[in-house]
């Protein structure tokens, strides 16, 4: 068991933690509930969602409204409150149940949709605030090149010295 989370934590050091957290963080199926307020509060989860936004849209400030939105969304207030943002409706589109903890930091137990997509829930959504521009972006990103090194090991397998003459296209088609 110590190998695999030496294993674990040795990949977390080497991926974009900033990412992956406000992923996890503005995702509507799990949100900001997941977390553990004791090591990472709120305000570091927020700061971590204004460095990415200006990472992300290349800007030097975040919009003034950013703050207020982004304590909003965690909180569940306005725009985002149960009137609008129906989080009953939303766990009742789960799929499985998952109950686990990750090194203190993240307890897992409320229920995940994976068959849903969360940039979906968001563009319906949509309100033009800087949080769901950023929300929309981020999910959007393949946090991981496992779908990607999955697509050209098959189509390596297809695209064999016997079948160097298909087009890439077809090959594209087959994978």
């Amino acid at each position: 068991v110590r190998a695999i989370i030496n294993s674990l934590e040795l990949h977390w050091s080497k991926a974009d933690q900033d990412l992956f957290l406000c992923a996890l963080y503005l995702n509507p199926l799990v949100g900001p509930q997941i977390f553990n307020p004791n090591v990472l509060s709120p305000l570091a989860l927020w700061n971590i969602c204004a460095r990415l936004y200006k990472r992300v849209f290349r800007v030097n400030d975040v919009p003034e409204c950013f703050a207020m939105e982004i304590r909003d969304y965690h909180y569940r207030k306005g725009a985002f409150s149960n009137e609008f943002w129906n989080n009953e409706f939303l766990k009742s589109m789960s799929t499985e149940q998952v109950s686990l903890t990750l090194g203190g930091v993240l307890k897992l137990s409320p229920p995940l949709a994976f068959s849903q997509d969360p940039v979906e829930i968001w563009k319906a959504h949509y309100q033009p605030n800087p949080v769901t521009r950023l929300a929309v972006l981020v999910l959007s990103f393949v946090c991981n090149s496992a779908g990607c090194e999955r697509l050209f090991s098959t189509m390596g397998d297809i695209h064999t010295k016997k079948r160097n003459r298909l087009g890439h296209q077809k090959v594209q088609d087959t994978a």
